[in-house]
């Protein structure tokens, strides 16, 4: 689903993003560079003196000097800046429409996709979720936070979930992200794709909500990874001396 596509791109496994200068680009605009970089893929600019990436530009924009160029590419140093492409070698590597074979697109299957944790603009990332999955798919809300409060942080943000939401069904359930006994409760193998989220309520203590969702990590895949190997995930009791213990609280669920 989308968090493949989310974690393939932006982590640091395969292929990564990289900025370089390359003079011999200079004078030459965006769409002629674009077929230079026969190891990467050239996506966008980075102006000399200026913060601001220029994704995808116009064809027709100009390299200056010092301008630096944003690829993705497998490494820094698996790539380079090629001559200019013959015409055989262009109609070589792009083709023409009438010899692009016909691919059949196959049917989008619903999703079951979980978050975990609660934050302020989470109806936003609820809204466009809805709009790259299939209908009939299902959201859960899993987070410490108050199931009735959520629903109003909704609201008031503007998201009306009957309305809004085409595609996804919205579940909330409630409980801890770093109590495995919660975690065991949502049948985490169920579900295609997981996003940790980090808690508004530790926003303010980098080091901690760090440390939390790191946490929940690897509880998760401890959980799956057990489930899957066919393993005992229930937690392993060992003998201890002490008389009392806080219980922790059972997960429950509600749908919107």
């Amino acid at each position: 689903g989308l968090a493949r596509v989310l974690d393939s791109l932006l982590g640091f496994e395969g292929h990564e993003f990289y900025f370089s200068k390359h003079p011999e680009l200079d004078g030459k605009n965006f769409a002629e560079a674009s077929f230079m970089f026969p190891d990467a893929v050239l996506l966008g600019i980075k102006p000399k003196d200026c913060e601001r990436v220029i994704i995808n530009p116009d064809g027709d924009m100009i390299f200056q000097p010092g301008d630096e160029v944003l690829v993705l590419a497998e490494d820094d140093d698996t790539y380079e800046v090629k001559q200019e492409p013959s015409s055989l070698e262009l109609k070589q590597w792009t083709g023409s429409q009438k010899d692009m074979p016909s691919i059949k697109t196959q049917d989008q299957k619903p999703e079951r996709v979980l978050f975990i944790g609660w934050r302020r603009d989470l109806d936003d990332m609820i809204v466009q979720l809805d709009e790259y999955v299939s209908k009939g798919s299902e959201l859960v809300l899993f987070s410490q936070q108050d199931i009735k409060e959520r629903r109003k942080s909704m609201q008031d943000g503007g998201l009306k979930v009957e309305e809004d939401l085409q595609n996804i069904k919205l579940r909330h359930a409630f409980g801890n992200s770093i109590s495995r006994r919660h975690l065991q409760r949502l049948n985490l193998s169920n579900f295609d794709s997981v996003l940790i989220l980090a808690d508004e309520q530790l926003e303010l203590d980098v080091t901690k909500m760090d440390s939390r969702s790191l946490t929940t990590l690897l509880l998760i895949r401890d959980i799956i990874h057990r489930k899957r190997t066919g393993v005992d995930d229930d937690v392993r009791r060992t003998p201890t001396k002490l008389k009392h213990h806080q219980r922790e609280p059972s997960p429950s669920s509600s749908s919107s």
